[in-house]
């Protein structure tokens, strides 16, 4: 099942287009619209599954968005209204939720549909997944928590035949949310307490651009949870 989801969330319309027809679909307009006719095609497919499966899609309306997260094991842990300036000051929800794997999940609505979400997190792979072609991961990097030469081969080398290597990251949270931290979950393990800040940024919008409130909210969050995220560095 993982591997049929995979391939469905990875489909690519318009190369599927050009394998049909064996043109580029920059050059001919009947592969670019066979290429958009899949598109609609595969897009309809992919919520139907993803949502029979309890999981996060693109398109969602915000309390449906919280059930399904509520449903996967996060707690939310802080809440605040945001303004948006260049939508006459509409009033939508920020929100921040926890899961004990040591997950934080940010995410926010715009006129009752959920707007943006990304997950963040730290994560050790074991060893063997090191080795693998595949790649579980997304925004982020790798980092040596117990050294004092984090720069060199040596170093690098040591890590990763000792599985001491890990990840500080975030996923896009808005599609199979599930779905890519089980995947971490099945090649690796998440690292709680963190040890290292991942690149956490909350802002609100002002009529010139955004304010970043990253530490006034970090701030605000449960005391078991704001003593385990590291000082930005």
């Amino acid at each position: 099942m993982n591997d049929d989801l995979n391939d469905m969330l990875n489909f690519d319309p318009l190369h599927e287009a050009e394998r049909i027809t064996g043109k580029s679909y920059k050059e001919d307009e009947g592969t670019s619209g066979i290429g958009l006719l899949l598109q609609i095609a595969h897009s309809k497919s992919k919520n139907e599954i993803l949502k029979s499966q309890g999981e996060t899609t693109f398109s969602m309306e915000w309390g449906e968005w919280q059930r399904a997260i509520f449903n996967m094991g996060f707690i939310k842990v802080y809440q605040d209204t945001i303004l948006r300036p260049k939508f006459d000051n509409e009033e939508d929800i920020r929100q921040v939720w926890f899961h004990e794997d040591g997950l934080l999940l940010k995410c926010d609505s715009f006129s009752g549909n959920r707007n943006s979400a990304t997950v963040y997190y730290n994560w050790k792979p074991y060893k063997e997944t090191l080795q693998d072609k595949c790649c579980y991961t997304s925004s982020g990097h790798y980092f040596l928590p117990n050294t004092e030469t984090p720069y060199s081969d040596e170093a690098w080398q040591d890590a990763k035949d000792n599985g001491e290597i890990i990840w500080s990251g975030d996923h896009d949270a808005r599609e199979a949310l599930l779905f890519n931290m089980n995947q971490l979950r099945d090649h690796g393990e998440f690292v709680w307490p963190w040890a290292e800040r991942p690149f956490l940024f909350f802002s609100n919008e002002t009529k010139d651009g955004y304010e970043n409130v990253t530490e006034e909210i970090i701030a605000k969050l449960p005391e078991e949870i704001r003593k385990h995220i590291p000082e930005k560095k």
